[in-house]
């Protein structure tokens, strides 16, 4: 497994929810892969690592974006993009 990249706070409100998962059971309900942070509509969302925009648009749970930072993945849901897919970005830029 590939170590993860460096990673900043996307926004900077507090924890909601955190991360929950176990791998030996990874289709259990409930689960989180990853951690939900308390924002207001509107309040900046930034990439949480630098490298290129996988996806950028609407999914079942809303508006998302997906950024590749090397060999992991970071999708922020419920943000409405500023960037399109296949753009560059840098670690804290709007997105």
């Amino acid at each position: 497994m590939v170590d993860p990249p460096p990673l900043i706070r996307p926004t900077p409100g507090p924890v909601r929810d955190g991360f929950h998962y176990d791998r030996s059971r990874p289709f259990v309900a409930d689960q989180r892969r990853g951690v939900r942070l308390a924002a207001r509509p509107g309040d900046a969302v930034a990439a949480p690592c630098g490298g290129r925009v996988r996806f950028a648009g609407r999914t079942p749970q809303g508006d998302a974006v997906t950024v590749a930072c090397g060999g992991w993945t970071t999708t922020l849901l419920g943000v409405a993009s500023t960037v399109r897919r296949n753009a560059a970005v840098t670690a804290g830029q709007r997105v």
